[in-house]
C-alpha cells in the first residue's frame, strides 16, 4: 500500500493550477481574437461587400490589387489565431466541468466550421474574382452573389463561437 505524502498533493495542485492558468490564457486569446474576427467580418459583410458588389470586374480587381493583400493578411492572422486558440482551449478544457466543457466544444466546433467555409467556399471564389482568369460578364453577378452569401453564412457561426467562448469563462 502506497502512502501519499504532502509533496504528492502539492505537485497535483500545482499541475491543476497550471492547467487552469493555461485554459484561462487560451480562453482569453480565443475571446479576443474571435471578437476581432467577428468585428472584421461584420465590417466586411455590411460595409465593404455592398460597395464592392457595385464595382465592375476590372475595378474590383484594381481595388483588390491596392488593398486586398493587407485585408487578407489581417484576416488570416486574426482567423488563424482565433481558430488555434479556440480549438486549443477546447482540447485543454476537456476535463473542465460539464457546462464549461460544453461551451468550449461548441466554440471549437463552430470556429472549425467557419474555417471550413472560408477555405472551401470563400477562398476559391476570392481566387476566381481577384485572379486574372476572364469571367464572362453574364456570370459575374452570380459569382459576386455567391461570394457575399458564403461570407454571410459564416458570420453567425463566428458569432456563435464568440458567444460560446465567452460563456465558457463564466
Amino acid at each position: 500500500m502506497k502512502m501519499f505524502s504532502a509533496a504528492d498533493s502539492i505537485c497535483a495542485t500545482n499541475l491543476e493550477t497550471k492547467h487552469t492558468r493555461l485554459l484561462q490564457a487560451l480562453s482569453s486569446i480565443s475571446i479576443l481574437s474571435l471578437g476581432l474576427s467577428c468585428g472584421a467580418m461584420a465590417l466586411i459583410t455590411f460595409v465593404l461587400f455592398p460597395w464592392l458588389a457595385t464595382l465592375s470586374l476590372p475595378d474590383l480587381r484594381a481595388w483588390s490589387e491596392l488593398n486586398g493583400g493587407a485585408l487578407r493578411h489581417m484576416m488570416y492572422v486574426v482567423g488563424t489565431t482565433a481558430t488555434l486558440a479556440t480549438v486549443a482551449a477546447g482540447v485543454v478544457g476537456r476535463t473542465a466541468p460539464w457546462p464549461q466543457r460544453a461551451w468550449l466544444l461548441i466554440a471549437a466546433g463552430a470556429i472549425i466550421v467557419v474555417a471550413g467555409v472560408t477555405f472551401g467556399f470563400n477562398e476559391p471564389v476570392n481566387r476566381l474574382i481577384l485572379g486574372t482568369t476572364p469571367i464572362p460578364e453574364i456570370e459575374f453577378p452570380a459569382i459576386i452573389h455567391r461570394w457575399i452569401f458564403w461570407n454571410g453564412a459564416r458570420m453567425p457561426l463566428a458569432l456563435l463561437a464568440f458567444y460560446a467562448a465567452n460563456r465558457a469563462t463564466r
